[in-house]
């Protein structure tokens, strides 16, 4: 098998596989996207139960602290008191409707501990956020360095003049108010009573915390942890309020999904990890077997496809194979009977008188016939034999000028017959080394092309040169000439232009394929030129002088 055909059914066969086989690729990422889509709503879905529990024990903590402010007393030494005892608050805040603050004040000599609240609570009394400030429900952005132990920061809408502050919501009676400082985020919850005096308390932080951590999953008993999994409750800095889950993080692992708390534990998150395998799973077995189905039809049908063609090329070509032989053998046969017959013919043409001028006629017919039946079978030996081993050059001395004439003697009666004159214009007479039966073959197709192709032109002119060792024949005729697409594929085997002037006109198709590979043996070439009008064919031999080295 040629290595072409190889290359071919090669391709044939890759292809579609490299094709099917992008495609499943393809198919096996969109698979793993949506498998990681869901895998993630899931967990969020996880994470957001989780955070209602937390906003289900913010909201108690809420109708407790709301239900506790309403009965606040306003004396200082009862509000010291009920904070002393309270699990749930750190201070109480009293503040005058006008925004100012009654309880606890620098006036009255405050304790330790509400000196130190005052301290980190001073930016919120000077600015009155309380009473001029309305809480929100947005998520809180997470601290900067700036905004931890430095200064008071509240996580609500920011705040401007003028016409800023008229386009803020009507007052509520209730509310929280959040800030961070020194170790993390601190809370405040407060209600505006009926005598206008607004009542507020700070949150025990370590108490809110521990009650939410009662309300979380424990790793141990709780069937509500998933298995390989690790959940974290993050406060503003990041830092691990409580931890459930089984599935040691590597050092440095990103969580597989994060999302903050509701309002007003926005600064705090949950963070979701889960080993990487879980995110790759592999490919469905219903997948597998589709992508596998597929691959196999399309293999089998390609190969298929591929011995099918194979065979029919194979056949064709033992078939084409065996014709050559054919014809080779039967040229083989021909070639013998019918060189006695020309040889006869021609004896014939010169012993009939000049006098009988009808037979002589008749002979030379047989002779030109012969002639060119000879040709005929010369060019399919000569096709057939440069398939099967090298043809050899064989030079001789001769003059390239008188070769011609003799091929042109040869068939001047046949071009005669079809009004066609024949002119050569000589320029050659040096004697030279040239294959004279290459060069007469050569120049007999040319010849002949011109008479099957070109009669309607009336004329041959064949010109001759030869300068330092380069022979050089042009044969022109007035003919419909060759269109410049088909120049270069008349040189192919068995090629023939389709059109009115050619369909009737019986020939083999391989002359100027013979033609070229003779020249291009001898050194030259065959070309096709532009001819005006007609077709003109330029043939170039490689002919050294008779006296030098070939």
């Amino acid at each position: 098998m040629k290595p072409r055909l190889i290359a071919i059914y090669t391709v044939i066969v890759a292809l579609p596989l490299v094709v099917l086989g992008l495609l499943g690729a393809k198919l096996a990422r969109d698979e793993r996207a949506v498998f990681e889509h869901r895998l993630s709503q899931v967990i969020l879905d996880q994470l957001r139960v989780t955070d209602s529990e937390v906003a289900r024990v913010v909201n108690q903590w809420r109708q407790n602290l709301s239900a506790d402010l309403r009965t606040l007393p306003l004396n200082p030494g009862e509000l010291r008191e009920r904070a002393r005892r309270s699990p749930y608050v750190s201070h109480y805040v009293v503040l005058h409707p006008d925004g100012s603050l009654v309880y606890p004040t620098p006036l009255e000599t405050p304790t330790g501990d509400e000196r130190a609240f005052l301290e980190r609570t001073r930016e919120i009394w000077e600015r009155q956020a309380l009473t001029h400030e309305q809480d929100t429900e947005d998520v809180p952005p997470p601290p900067t360095e700036k905004s931890l132990g430095k200064s008071p920061s509240k996580i609500a809408i920011p705040q401007g003049k003028g016409a800023a502050q008229s386009a803020l919501p009507p007052p509520r009676n209730d509310g929280w108010y959040t800030w961070y400082w020194g170790d993390g985020t601190h809370f405040i919850y407060w209600v505006r009573g009926e005598d206008g005096f607004i009542r507020a308390a700070e949150l025990d932080t370590a108490r809110l915390k521990s009650d939410i951590i009662i309300a979380l999953p424990d790793t141990l008993s709780d069937a509500r942890v998933p298995t390989d999994s690790r959940t974290a409750l993050l406060d503003s800095k990041g830092v691990p309020i409580y931890v459930w889950g089984t599935y040691a993080v590597p050092e440095g692992e990103s969580p597989r999904a994060t999302l903050p708390l509701s309002y007003p534990l926005g600064g705090w998150s949950l963070s979701y990890f889960v080993p990487a395998s879980q995110f790759d799973p592999g490919l469905s077995l219903g997948f597998l077997f589709n992508v596998t189905a597929g691959v196999l039809v399309v293999v089998v049908t390609v190969i298929a496809l591929a011995i099918y063609f194979y065979r029919e090329s194979s056949r064709d070509m033992r078939e084409a194979a065996k014709r050559v032989t054919f014809v080779n053998q039967v040229s083989h046969e021909l070639k013998t009977p019918l060189t006695n017959i020309r040889m006869y013919a021609e004896l014939l043409e010169q012993e009939i008188g000049e006098e009988e001028e009808r037979p002589r006629q008749h002979a030379g017919i047989i002779v030109s016939e012969s002639q060119r039946l000879s040709r005929l079978i010369g060019n399919i030996l000569t096709f057939n034999r440069k398939d099967r081993d090298a043809l050899r050059l064989q030079p001789f001395p001769g003059v390239i000028d008188d070769i011609l004439a003799e091929v042109i003697a040869h068939y001047r009666a046949a071009l005669e017959a079809k009004g066609i004159e024949v002119f050569l214009h000589p320029d050659a007479p040096a004697r030279v080394l040239v294959d004279v039966d290459m060069l007469e073959q050569i120049a007999g197709n040319l010849i002949s092309n011109v008479e099957k192709y070109g009669a309607m032109g009336k004329r041959l002119d064949i010109y001759t040169s030869w300068k330092d060792g380069l022979a050089s024949i042009t044969v022109e005729d007035k003919g419909p000439g060759i269109p410049p697409s088909e120049r270069d594929r008349i040189f192919q085997p068995f090629y023939r232009i389709s059109n009115g002037l050619t369909d009737g006109v019986a020939g083999t198709g391989i002359g100027l394929t013979i033609a070229r590979e003779l020249a291009r043996l001898h050194g030259g070439d065959l070309m096709v030129e532009d001819g005006e009008p007609g077709a003109r064919f330029r043939l170039t031999l490689r002919c050294p002088l008779a006296g030098e080295a070939a």
